[in-house]
């Protein structure tokens, strides 16, 4: 009679129990969510903007060669007289190797010129070129090997925010996924106890169950009800972290109404998560370490730069000169000798101070830049070995906790049958479930745990971007 008495009151129980979940609800999958937070989080947008700003140094370092046209114009007169007009024009074409080309006209009239200037027209085409220092390397070349490395390091800057947004809502995502699951959890078993209660109460007004029995199956459901709240609780606040990590006001309405459910990951993800660890790069090509790398090169080419203030001044400039505008005609010995003009300039500080000063400071600072990258390296590649100790043992440990669940929950099943047939308690009852709801929520914890050590172990390398 008891045991019929279960089970009728158990399948009345069951069928008129509500769903788990809401049936209109929608799956938001991690796949789909990173989506979202790579297309419109406003971080993302910034780390964008580093490429953009690297090309317009690239373009702006260039212009350093580009060619320019220069043109001048004077003219007095006073109480009649044409005092001068002059009128001047050329073109430069900066080079690679530090010299200018140059050609151009000038055209003087007047009264009252400069005695060195040449009355009419005078062309002329020509070259001026660092002899000495700026020869071999000089600040426009320094700028654009500068701006080249830059736009590496602006790259390696991008790759590393986008590593700090991905890897934080990823995070985010498994820790609402995580209390979803635990909700759903907790919830099933509420169902369970509760579903319980009314059978000990109907037992217990039929005579066959004392009231201690339902005191106890009531302390059981109020300890359930306790930690439903509380899971809900967090369940609401990671979602509400999770939609500070979407921009899109549709998204966060239906995140924070529930609308959304998290795609739990299945042992195949979980194998799949590990499997990434072993493929991944090697800790040399870590983007925080290529931009150290970077910035000693871009260091290395101001060193050169400044080396270059050790060297004396001594430029030459000259030109061939004609007295028709860009026309010259039997060009030989004699006109080289009588037709140009040319000017050497030298200048050499006595101490050298202030180049040896600043070729020292920038010495020190790739010093101090080489000594910050080899900290970051023995820092990471630490930290990466002390990750995949824990990603190992995680896993470890989550395969006993499965063993684990499913003997306790074998021995639960076994005390629920005693029970129905009457050789136990529900105090037995309760302390078998409870121990298997604990054990159920601690491989809940591990499986998140695992994911997320393997989310810590790809930032440590940097390779939150490419997932």
């Amino acid at each position: 009679m008891h045991t019929k008495l279960f089970f009728s009151s158990w399948l009345i129980s069951f069928l008129f129990a509500g769903p788990v979940c809401a049936q209109n609800s929608d799956s938001l999958s991690f796949s789909k969510f990173l989506k979202v937070v790579k297309k419109s989080h406003p971080l993302v947008s910034q780390a964008d903007l580093l490429m953009d700003m690297a090309d317009a140094k690239l373009m702006a370092a260039r212009g350093g060669f580009d060619p320019s046209i220069d043109w001048k114009y004077q003219s007095k007169e006073y109480t009649g007289t044409s005092y001068y007009d002059k009128n001047y024009g050329s073109v430069r074409i900066p080079l690679h190797f530090g010299a200018d080309i140059e050609a151009g006209y000038e055209t003087a009239n007047g009264a009252y010129l400069d005695p060195e200037i040449t009355q009419g027209t005078v062309s002329y085409a020509g070259l001026q070129i660092p002899l000495l220092k700026g020869l071999l390397f000089d600040q426009r070349r320094a700028a654009l090997k500068q701006a080249k490395i830059g736009k590496t390091q602006n790259e390696q800057e991008r790759r590393l925010a986008l590593n700090d947004v991905v890897f934080d809502a990823s995070i985010s995502y498994w820790q609402w996924a995580e209390s979803a699951q635990q909700v759903e959890i907790i919830l099933e078993y509420y169902e369970l106890a509760s579903r319980r209660q009314q059978l000990v109460n109907t037992l217990f007004r039929n005579g066959d169950r004392s009231a201690a029995d339902t005191l106890e199956v009531y302390v059981q459901l109020q300890q359930l009800e306790l930690m439903l709240n509380e899971a809900r609780m967090k369940n609401y606040n990671y979602s509400v972290l999770l939609a500070s990590h979407l921009w899109s006001d549709t998204m966060v309405d239906s995140l924070l109404g529930n609308t959304f459910r998290p795609v739990q990951p299945t042992a195949k993800d979980l194998v799949a998560w590990q499997s990434r660890l072993l493929t991944g790069q090697a800790l040399e090509t870590n983007p925080l370490l290529r931009l150290y790398q970077t910035k000693i090169e871009a260091l290395d080419v101001e060193k050169r730069y400044k080396s270059q203030a050790l060297w004396p001044t001594l430029n030459l400039k000259t030109r061939l000169l004609s007295n028709d505008v860009f026309r010259y005609s039997g060009l030989d010995r004699f006109y080289f000798q009588q037709n140009y003009n040319i000017g050497i300039e030298f200048k050499m500080p006595l101490f050298f101070r202030e180049g040896r000063g600043m070729l020292e400071y920038t010495k020190l600072k790739i010093r101090q830049t080489t000594l910050d990258r080899d900290f970051k390296s023995r820092y990471l590649g630490n930290k990466i070995s002390a990750g995949a100790n824990e990603v190992v043992m995680t896993a470890a440990q989550l395969e006993v906790i499965k063993s684990a669940y499913q003997n306790t929950e074998k021995l639960y099943r076994y005390e629920v049958v005693r029970f129905e047939q009457g050789e136990s308690s529900i105090f037995m009852v309760n302390g078998r479930e409870n121990k298997v709801l604990e054990t159920k929520l601690k491989e809940l914890e591990l499986t998140y745990k695992l994911i997320k050590s393997c989310l810590k172990q790809l930032h440590l390398k940097g390779e939150m971007a490419d997932i």
